[in-house]
């Protein structure tokens, strides 16, 4: 996830993608997407930044991303014993189901009485147990069923105990600054592999290079070449983590001008050299 995210979930028995993250999960760099993103760490930590904030994730932790707030994942615990929940709620789908659902708002606040306490709980017992229908012995559609009654409750609490009625929904600057953020992506994102500048970037959308600059540091936290180092860095990793190509080959994959820069990139990245770390997780696969 990089950029803005398509959910697509025509492939799933229920209408919200639903994902388990584990050991070795990588940063998540800043993006956005339609859809409604709720996050639970069952075992682990990490810190989120969302709208600019930085929240941190500890075991049983619910954290709400809305449609379309820019947000990360940094500092994630990887450990062997990593479990964290996300559960993506589609935009098509919230908006049949919640037809206003453009002027809702959701938020958990800090759990400052029992009465807040409880409300956050009865939630994460209904996430947790969506999580442990996966290796339930029922039977597919008597699976599916108590998924979308859990689907359905999750949308109840969320509604009732953690949500508030903006009076407007997002302004057009809001909506122009993510459009342009979008098309700025995408580009990257297709043309990482190929020497890429500033000024080439602005050029291609007809913008100043200061605007882009402030645009982009201001919308995703880092300036635009730092955010291209990262995607190439995700990129390599990637690479480097699932096969045995070498470091100039993988440097050059990815669009790094030489194997020197994207040894030292890699190395204040994860703190190993790309050899080192690989050798590491081999290591750790044979159990050495």
């Amino acid at each position: 996830m990089y950029q803005h995210e398509k959910i697509d979930i025509d492939n799933s028995d229920v209408p919200v993608k639903f994902i388990v993250q584990s050991a070795n999960t990588q940063n998540i760099l800043r993006h956005w997407h339609q859809a409604l993103e709720i996050d639970m760490t069952i075992q682990g930590k990490a810190d989120f930044i969302i709208s600019g904030k930085r929240v941190q994730e500890n075991p049983n932790n619910v954290i709400i991303v809305n449609t379309d707030e820019i947000h990360a994942v940094t500092n994630i615990q990887n450990t062997s014993n990593v479990i964290a929940l996300t559960f993506l709620f589609p935009y098509q789908f919230l908006k049949r189901e919640i037809p206003n659902y453009d002027y809702y708002w959701f938020r958990i606040a800090n759990a400052n009485s029992d009465e807040s306490k409880q409300k956050i709980e009865q939630l994460r017992r209904v996430l947790i147990h969506f999580y442990r229908l996966q290796n339930s012995t029922l039977r597919p559609e008597q699976r599916r069923l108590a998924q979308m009654n859990d689907i359905f409750s999750i949308l109840k609490e969320l509604t009732i105990n953690f949500s508030e009625i903006k009076s407007e929904t997002s302004n057009l600057s809001i909506t122009t600054n993510l459009r342009i953020l979008s098309q700025v992506l995408d580009y990257m994102g297709k043309y990482y592999k190929e020497k890429l500048y500033l000024s080439t970037i602005a050029n291609k959308f007809h913008l100043s290079v200061g605007y882009l600059s402030r645009l982009f540091k201001g919308q995703m936290g880092m300036s635009v070449m730092a955010y291209l180092r990262e995607f190439r860095l995700q990129q390599a990793f990637r690479i480097l983590t699932n096969t045995e190509k070498k470091e100039n080959e993988i440097a050059d994959s990815v669009g790094f001008p030489n194997s020197k820069s994207f040894r030292m990139a890699f190395k204040r990245k994860y703190g190993l050299t790309p050899i080192k770390y690989r050798q590491n997780i081999k290591r750790s696969k044979n159990g050495l």
